[in-house]
């Protein structure tokens, strides 16, 4: 078996040690020609899924697979983001995230999204493509390494009403209040762009929007006083976190957890599957791991992803 045969033998392992070490052996020339070839499979409709994960994985295990550049300062949904595997650097995106007269809040976390992956995108050009000049923590794309970039905003609705962030204690009392004891949405749309390297070819944009139903649990004033005082509500949609441990929030929820905290991983999976990457780890064990939560929806997601691309 030659070092060409060894190398593509290895590529189904999705093992990405294995994979590496048989392309150790390979010439610069055939690196390339492999980079390329397993490129065009992974965007390749007529490709089955395994193949074009397969090539996902190798082209990872090549130091070839794509950078995700992160246009939030979240840190909640940095430490979400690194659940897929992947090399993320950020950007900021401040935008105005004010709500239009009688907007929907589906429709304004969609709008914010795309602008905040708009305001991202504009900050990334190298010289050698209509990409701007790349903030200091963002290293320029080239050509053997992709970029993609990802934004989301998030919001809380009760009743229809969009429940931003407070802007006060008195506005966070405000909102718990009438949240504990009750059902509410969270909302969260996440963009992807996978911006060109000139012309003629278009930027690739794809916007997923993910809803989770939430319980609040009847928590008494003096929890909701003791967990405004700690000042943990304010830069949060609803005045609340999920995950904080000391006020405890949700009870029984059934849905997407990542969603809650502001970045809904499976919904940001099957959007990379459909610009031909699959992340090399296994997102949903690890979101689950890293939340310490068995989430009973994940296969729900990411099987209409599969029915998406299968089509």
């Amino acid at each position: 078996m030659d070092d060409l045969e060894r190398f593509w033998d290895s590529v189904f392992s999705e093992d990405l040690d294995r994979i590496a070490e048989a392309s150790a052996p390979l010439r610069p020339d055939e690196r390339a020609s492999l980079v390329a070839h397993l490129r065009s499979i992974t965007v390749d409709p007529d490709r089955l899924r395994d193949q074009r994960r397969a090539a996902s994985f190798a082209l990872t295990a090549l130091g070839q697979g794509p950078r995700i550049v992160l246009a939030s300062g979240s840190p909640r949904r940095r430490e979400l983001i690194a659940l897929l595997g992947l090399p993320v650097s950020t950007t900021p995106a401040a935008i105005d995230e004010v709500a239009l007269p009688h907007e929907e809040p589906a429709a304004l976390v969609t709008r914010l999204s795309r602008e905040k992956a708009d305001v991202a995108r504009s900050n990334l050009q190298p010289p050698t493509s209509n990409l701007q000049r790349p903030t200091s923590n963002v290293h320029p794309p080239t050509a053997s390494r992709p970029l993609i970039l990802i934004s989301a905003d998030t919001t809380v609705s009760l009743d229809g009403d969009i429940l931003g962030k407070p802007a006060d204690a008195a506005e966070a009392r405000s909102m718990l209040t009438r949240l504990r004891g009750r059902s509410h949405q969270v909302l969260t749309a996440v963009t992807l762009v996978a911006p060109n390297t000139g012309p003629p070819v278009a930027d690739q944009w794809i916007t997923d929007l993910a809803s989770t139903d939430v319980p609040m649990r009847d928590f008494s004033d003096a929890e909701m006083e003791a967990y405004v005082a700690t000042g943990d509500p304010f830069d949060k949609a609803g005045s609340y976190a999920i995950q904080h441990a000391g006020f405890n929030p949700v009870s029984n929820l059934s849905g997407c957890y990542a969603n809650v905290v502001g970045l809904p991983l499976c919904h940001v999976t099957r959007s990379l599957r459909a610009l031909g990457v699959e992340p090399p780890l296994d997102v949903p064990a690890a979101c689950q791991k890293h939340l310490r939560y068995e989430c009973p929806v994940f296969q729900q997601i990411l099987s209409e992803s599969d029915r998406r691309q299968d089509q």
